[in-house]
């Protein structure tokens, strides 16, 4: 059967409405709503380029994280904190000299506590502290001259007295990553050298041309010392030869200076006290100053800071061990 032509069928032409024609108005409103719909497709929107946030201000130089530590005579607490350290996972060390017990405390870095032991009774001014990197545990009693090893349990492993008693005075440790351990002998001017197993392999600088009472070990088998007599900084190799000296700018000098000195994998840090003052000094391996400034000047929380010792993690952060009240203080170290 054929139909007739559309003409002849008004029903159907009556159901197709004609073409729509827009004017002008609306033919803008529709490009706008077209390029809105396109830009939410990919993402992205002029509010969203607007709003989008303004780049960080750059860190300080330095930065006061924070202190802790508890008063006390028990574990975990600090009753009279001679000396600081740390270990290759930034967890922290205190030997601690406390009447009537003395323990050595190992803390996670924000001041939790992990473990505390009692040494040993022969141990009455733990003058300084080490960690290898194995965790064994490294104790110098400096009033009696020797030095005490641990297992990371805190179980003793053995002692050393060989070149270090009278006319010695011991006054730092510090182990390198081959396991060689360092002793500064302030009177007589030495640096002994030991292996892993505490044997007595030599002394550096045996003919004295400086005085190292504070020593800390960095990357690459670098040893650094510091002279605190005369504000003296060093960064010596594993046969004592001295491969770059600075001083440290002082205002005064006077016989109750001394310094304190800790190594970051950049970095330098040198604690300098004299007159309950501590002032900071961040150089870099080859002597260059990054930063000086007190410390008194980060917070106000820190006026009446004795410091004793200070130790360093090698992504940047140092601690400063303040016997007055006593505590720890925390530190980051933004320079390059």
């Amino acid at each position: 059967m054929r139909h007739p032509p559309h003409s002849s069928r008004p029903w159907l032409r009556a159901t197709i409405p004609p073409p729509m024609r827009l004017n002008a108005h609306a033919t803008a409103a529709l490009s706008v709503l077209r390029l809105a719909v396109i830009a939410s497709s990919i993402g992205c929107s002029s509010s969203a380029i607007s709003q989008a946030p303004a780049a960080k201000p750059a860190p300080p130089p330095i930065e006061f994280l924070g202190a802790w530590g508890t008063k006390g005579t028990g574990p975990g607490l600090l009753g009279n904190p001679r000396s600081v350290a740390t270990d290759t996972f930034g967890d922290v060390f205190i030997a601690d000299a406390g009447t009537p017990t003395r323990f050595v405390h190992k803390f996670k870095r924000d001041g939790h506590p992990l473990l505390s032991f009692e040494p040993l009774a022969a141990i009455h001014n733990p003058c300084g502290a080490a960690v290898d990197s194995g965790g064994a545990i490294y104790i110098l009693e400096c009033g009696a001259g020797a030095l005490y090893l641990f297992f990371p349990d805190g179980t003793l492993m053995h002692g050393i007295r060989g070149g270090l008693t009278a006319p010695a005075k011991p006054s730092s440790v510090a182990v390198d990553d081959a396991g060689r351990i360092y002793v500064t002998d302030a009177r007589t001017k030495r640096i002994l050298m030991y292996s892993s197993r505490g044997r007595l392999l030599g002394s550096l600088n045996a003919n004295g041309q400086f005085k190292a009472d504070q020593i800390a070990t960095g990357p690459n088998g670098d040893i650094f010392v510091c002279d605190s007599s005369r504000n003296w900084i060093a960064r010596i190799s594993s046969d004592g030869a001295v491969q770059k000296e600075w001083n440290v700018a002082v205002q005064t000098v006077g016989e109750n200076e001394r310094c304190f000195l800790a190594v970051t994998k950049n970095s330098v840090v040198v604690l300098r006290e004299s007159n309950s003052t501590p002032v900071l000094h961040i150089f870099s391996y080859e002597g260059v100053e990054k930063f000086a400034g007190a410390i008194s000047g980060f917070d106000p929380f820190l006026t009446n800071v004795t410091a004793v010792g200070i130790a360093a993690i090698g992504d940047g952060e140092f601690f400063i061990l303040d016997a007055t009240a006593p505590r720890v203080l925390r530190f980051r170290l933004n320079v390059q």
